[in-house]
């Protein structure tokens, strides 16, 4: 009969401690990554009061032309880490200093929104191929750059987050002399995700940089990365569905001088900031003074609750 009691009681014992351990589980912690990468330069602008273009990449060589300053020049290569060999507008090939210039967007290469059609879902796009204008159709020469979702459809299902202490959909502006807070009305970042923007931004303020432009096509890039990660189940800088991120950018048509992109999941928008800005390599690309652009794509899902892309351009 003893014996019959401490077997109760030891299966009892070893009932109340597995059940323990099953309920104290503790939940998943957060997980963050960074990348970054510099563009090819394709034009720069001179920042000299008078720039000599000269014949070679030497300051004793026959001058072509002396530019003035703020004019643009195309890039054809940079030729050492001193020197830019530039076409003239005679068609001329001359070399400026770098240290007399600064890279810029050619002003013809600047997002005109010229993008094919996103890939139906369950496809995978192939970098290299081409398309025409219209879906399914293939042109020769055509680049295969693909389109966004339209304003107020597409993946934009998202679920208001805990924390979230943000009560409009608000699109911060760069300007030298602006605070933090001055923005101008944008349906199409949610709460959560301007909640975030203004965190990066006031990050930026207290370590006396600009604030960064939050820009419309970097977010929804931002949301379909962030969605991709959820739908199939990965956590990296490398999609299967779009390649890097730097390759996502190009075939979306986006034009950069250099990029960099901070991905994290976590349950809320504020630990998802904190944890980046405690990470070096995250908070080197929030704190970058060269990136003038950001955009930033929040989605409900995953072992995390919510997963986080930040993306970080130079214009």
């Amino acid at each position: 009969m003893k014996r019959i009691k401490s077997l109760l009681v030891l299966t009892l014992l070893t009932t109340v401690i597995l059940t323990s351990c099953a309920t104290n589980k503790e939940p998943v912690k957060g997980v963050e990554s960074s990348v970054n990468e510099t563009g090819d330069v394709k034009a720069v602008k001179i920042t000299a009061n008078n720039c000599n273009v000269t014949q070679g990449v030497d300051a004793t060589s026959k001058v072509l032309q002396t530019v003035n300053k703020d004019a643009n020049l195309n890039v054809i290569n940079k030729v050492n880490e001193d020197w830019y060999c530039v076409k003239l507008p005679n068609n001329q090939i001359g070399f400026v200093p770098q240290q007399q210039c600064t890279p810029v967007l050619p002003n013809n290469a600047i997002n005109k929104g010229n993008v094919g059609q996103i890939p139906a879902t369950g496809t995978t796009p192939t970098p290299g191929t081409t398309t025409g204008k219209t879906p399914g159709t293939q042109t020769p020469g055509a680049a295969n750059q693909m389109q966004l979702p339209q304003t107020g459809t597409g993946i934009n299902n998202r679920q208001p987050i805990p924390g979230n202490t943000t009560g409009n959909n608000e699109n911060t502006v760069a300007d030298d002399n602006a605070e933090v807070e001055n923005t101008t009305t944008n349906k199409n970042i949610s709460n959560e995700e301007q909640q975030l923007i203004n965190l990066i931004n006031e990050s930026r303020k207290q370590n006396g940089l600009k604030a960064l432009t939050a820009d419309n096509q970097l977010s929804e890039i931002a949301r379909i990365k962030s969605k991709d990660m959820i739908d199939n189940n990965y956590f990296s800088h490398n999609s299967p569905t779009y390649g890097n991120p730097f390759d996502m950018l190009k075939n979306f048509g986006i034009q950069y001088l250099s990029a960099a992109e901070n991905i994290a999941g976590n349950k809320s928008v504020q630990e998802a900031h904190e944890a980046l800005m405690n990470s070096p390599g995250h908070r080197k690309n929030i704190l970058n003074p060269e990136f003038t652009h950001v955009g930033v794509g929040i989605q409900k899902g995953s072992k995390y609750g919510y997963m986080f892309t930040e993306l970080f351009i130079k214009k």
